[in-house]
């Protein structure tokens, strides 16, 4: 998927509500679902960073309700990915 495909689906854009940001949160993890056991395209990395900068720039608005940073929740979200690999191929 290019960059004009992925933005097709779901544009990035400022979050200004609890539910923008959810469903923004839910997008990231489809499309690191979608990409977890492939090589990731350029346009692939700038549109997950675009999701990401959406969401830290919502989450700074609420530092206090919010205890992960955005590089944290990708990195959660990515070993819950990799975790689910391995328990799939112990199966």
């Amino acid at each position: 998927m290019n960059y004009k495909q992925l933005t097709n689906e779901f544009q990035p854009r400022p979050i200004t509500s609890e539910e923008q940001f959810d469903l923004t949160r839910n997008r990231l993890n489809e499309v690191l679902d979608i990409l977890h056991d492939r090589n990731w395209s350029a346009d692939q990395r700038d549109y997950c960073h675009m999701l990401g900068v959406v969401i830290s720039e919502y989450e700074e608005q609420f530092e206090d309700e919010f205890t992960m940073t955005r590089f944290e929740y990708i990195k959660a979200v990515v070993e819950e990915k990799i975790l689910d690999v391995i328990w799939r191929l112990k199966r």
